[in-house]
Protein backbone atom coordinates (compact mmCIF):
# COMPACT_ATOMS: atom_id res chain seq x y z
CA UNK A 1 0.00 0.00 0.00
CA UNK A 2 0.67 3.22 -0.78
CA UNK A 3 3.89 2.77 -3.37
CA UNK A 4 4.17 2.97 -6.76
CA UNK A 5 4.06 -0.81 -7.36
CA UNK A 6 0.83 -0.83 -6.06
CA UNK A 7 -0.68 1.70 -8.23
CA UNK A 8 1.18 0.53 -11.21
CA UNK A 9 -0.59 -2.84 -10.43
CA UNK A 10 -4.20 -2.09 -9.27
CA UNK A 11 -4.47 0.70 -12.62
CA UNK A 12 -3.14 -2.67 -14.43
CA UNK A 13 -5.67 -4.79 -12.86
CA UNK A 14 -8.55 -2.64 -13.24
CA UNK A 15 -7.57 -1.61 -17.06
CA UNK A 16 -6.47 -4.89 -18.50
CA UNK A 17 -10.14 -6.29 -19.52
CA UNK A 18 -10.40 -3.73 -21.96
CA UNK A 19 -7.27 -4.28 -23.76
CA UNK A 20 -8.20 -8.49 -23.57
CA UNK A 21 -11.87 -7.56 -25.07
CA UNK A 22 -10.25 -5.04 -27.65
CA UNK A 23 -7.77 -7.71 -28.69
CA UNK A 24 -10.37 -10.53 -28.48
CA UNK A 25 -13.07 -9.30 -31.06
CA UNK A 26 -9.91 -7.91 -33.05
CA UNK A 27 -8.70 -11.59 -33.49
CA UNK A 28 -11.90 -13.04 -34.14
CA UNK A 29 -12.57 -11.03 -37.14
CA UNK A 30 -9.38 -12.85 -38.90
CA UNK A 31 -10.30 -15.19 -41.42
CA UNK A 32 -8.79 -18.52 -39.76
CA UNK A 33 -7.80 -19.46 -43.62
CA UNK A 34 -5.16 -16.99 -43.36
CA UNK A 35 -3.40 -19.17 -39.97
CA UNK A 36 -4.00 -22.36 -41.70
CA UNK A 37 -2.89 -21.55 -44.88
CA UNK A 38 0.73 -20.12 -42.95
CA UNK A 39 0.86 -23.61 -40.99
CA UNK A 40 0.37 -25.51 -44.90
CA UNK A 41 3.38 -23.97 -45.44
CA UNK A 42 5.38 -24.76 -43.24
CA UNK A 43 5.33 -21.96 -40.13
CA UNK A 44 5.51 -22.93 -37.11
CA UNK A 45 2.85 -21.77 -34.32
CA UNK A 46 5.54 -19.09 -33.27
CA UNK A 47 6.50 -18.01 -36.96
CA UNK A 48 2.44 -18.04 -37.95
CA UNK A 49 2.33 -15.60 -34.64
CA UNK A 50 5.15 -13.74 -35.45
CA UNK A 51 3.97 -13.29 -38.95
CA UNK A 52 0.73 -13.30 -39.40
CA UNK A 53 -1.60 -13.00 -36.87
CA UNK A 54 0.45 -9.77 -35.28
CA UNK A 55 0.35 -8.17 -38.08
CA UNK A 56 -3.16 -8.45 -38.53
CA UNK A 57 -4.34 -7.43 -35.02
CA UNK A 58 -1.93 -4.72 -34.97
CA UNK A 59 -4.95 -2.26 -35.62
CA UNK A 60 -6.87 -4.07 -32.41
CA UNK A 61 -3.50 -3.12 -30.39
CA UNK A 62 -3.19 0.38 -31.07
CA UNK A 63 -7.11 0.56 -30.27
CA UNK A 64 -7.10 -1.47 -26.60
CA UNK A 65 -3.26 0.96 -25.93
CA UNK A 66 -5.22 4.36 -26.66
CA UNK A 67 -8.18 3.36 -24.53
CA UNK A 68 -6.02 2.03 -21.94
CA UNK A 69 -3.94 4.98 -21.84
CA UNK A 70 -6.54 7.23 -21.33
CA UNK A 71 -8.42 5.10 -18.64
CA UNK A 72 -5.28 4.96 -17.08
CA UNK A 73 -4.64 8.78 -17.36
CA UNK A 74 -7.81 9.15 -15.76
CA UNK A 75 -8.13 7.45 -13.21
CA UNK A 76 -8.79 8.54 -10.08
CA UNK A 77 -9.66 6.47 -7.00
CA UNK A 78 -6.61 4.00 -7.83
CA UNK A 79 -3.39 6.61 -6.88
CA UNK A 80 -5.48 8.28 -4.32
CA UNK A 81 -6.41 4.30 -2.24
CA UNK A 82 -3.25 2.82 -3.48
CA UNK A 83 -0.65 5.35 -3.90
CA UNK A 84 -1.88 7.55 -0.72
CA UNK A 85 -2.17 11.50 -0.76
CA UNK A 86 1.38 12.21 -1.55
CA UNK A 87 1.47 10.05 -5.09
CA UNK A 88 0.27 12.66 -7.80
CA UNK A 89 -1.33 11.23 -11.19
CA UNK A 90 -3.28 12.97 -13.47
CA UNK A 91 -6.50 12.84 -11.91
CA UNK A 92 -5.45 13.33 -8.50
CA UNK A 93 -3.39 16.69 -9.60
CA UNK A 94 -6.32 18.01 -11.73
CA UNK A 95 -8.75 17.37 -8.99
CA UNK A 96 -6.17 19.08 -6.82
CA UNK A 97 -6.07 22.31 -9.51
CA UNK A 98 -9.47 22.40 -9.57
CA UNK A 99 -10.02 22.90 -5.54
CA UNK A 100 -7.05 25.54 -5.63
CA UNK A 101 -8.87 27.56 -8.17
CA UNK A 102 -11.95 27.09 -6.50
CA UNK A 103 -10.56 29.00 -3.24
CA UNK A 104 -8.52 31.38 -5.63
CA UNK A 105 -12.11 32.77 -6.99
CA UNK A 106 -13.26 32.78 -3.62
CA UNK A 107 -10.24 35.24 -1.87
CA UNK A 108 -10.94 37.52 -5.50
CA UNK A 109 -14.70 37.83 -4.59
CA UNK A 110 -13.69 38.50 -1.14
CA UNK A 111 -14.89 35.30 0.67
CA UNK A 112 -12.91 34.35 3.88
CA UNK A 113 -11.30 30.51 2.69
CA UNK A 114 -12.89 29.38 6.09
CA UNK A 115 -16.54 30.39 5.04
CA UNK A 116 -16.05 28.68 1.26
CA UNK A 117 -18.10 25.49 0.46
CA UNK A 118 -16.98 23.70 -2.02
CA UNK A 119 -19.26 20.90 -1.97
CA UNK A 120 -22.82 19.85 -2.51
CA UNK A 121 -25.04 21.10 0.25
CA UNK A 122 -27.69 18.83 1.68
CA UNK A 123 -29.83 18.74 -1.07
CA UNK A 124 -26.70 17.54 -3.43
CA UNK A 125 -27.11 20.85 -5.04
CA UNK A 126 -24.18 22.78 -5.80
CA UNK A 127 -24.31 26.80 -3.77
CA UNK A 128 -24.64 29.23 -6.83
CA UNK A 129 -21.73 31.09 -7.25
CA UNK A 130 -21.49 35.21 -6.48
CA UNK A 131 -21.53 37.19 -9.68
CA UNK A 132 -18.30 37.67 -10.52
CA UNK A 133 -16.94 41.96 -10.51
CA UNK A 134 -16.40 43.28 -13.89
CA UNK A 135 -13.03 43.97 -14.44
CA UNK A 136 -12.33 47.81 -15.34
CA UNK A 137 -9.74 48.14 -18.00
Amino acid sequence: MFTEGAVVAGIIAVNLPYMVLTLQSVIEGINRNVEEAAFSLGAGPATMFRRVLLPLSLPGILAGTILTFILGMNAYATPVLLGGPKFKMMGPLVYGQFQLNKLAVRRLRGVHPDDCDLGPDRGGQYPDPAPVPALIL
